[in-house]
């Protein structure tokens, strides 16, 4: 199955998955999207993934969520693409906004790989802005 664009459908498919308090969703595997992933694992926003083989040749990413609280509020409470195939955006580290005052990140692909807003500050790079999550 072709895809247009990977990153709009997995966090497509992580809000709806939420949205029904489910374990875990299954998304297209890509390295740009596993290496996001791993990103959202680092700063906590999920819990686990796993790759795995779902036919000879496709592979896929299983995504465990994280939810908090008695009533499993989810963890992420916002995610949006701003990068979209049609129009790239891309920002020098001294013009990236913080989301809600430091509350939550912006993932941008730079030369040094893909990171998050702070770790892009810090490292003084600037990048395509990917997507942003709270």
């Amino acid at each position: 199955m072709s895809q247009t664009h990977l990153l709009s459908d997995t966090i497509a498919r992580i809000r709806n998955a939420q949205l029904v308090k489910k374990e875990y969703t299954v998304v297209y595997y890509s390295k740009k999207i596993e290496s996001v992933l791993k990103v959202l694992l680092r700063e906590g926003y999920i819990s686990k993934i796993e790759t795995f083989e779902e036919r000879k040749g496709v592979l896929k990413i299983k995504v465990y969520l994280k939810y908090e609280g008695k009533d499993g509020v989810p963890v992420i409470s916002e995610m949006k693409i701003i990068s979209k195939p049609g129009k790239k955006v891309f920002r020098p580290y001294r013009e990236l906004t913080k989301v809600y005052n430091g509350l939550g990140i912006i993932i941008l692909s730079t030369s040094k790989g893909i990171i998050t807003d702070n770790e892009a500050r810090d490292i003084k790079a600037g990048g395509e802005v990917l997507c942003s999550i709270f």
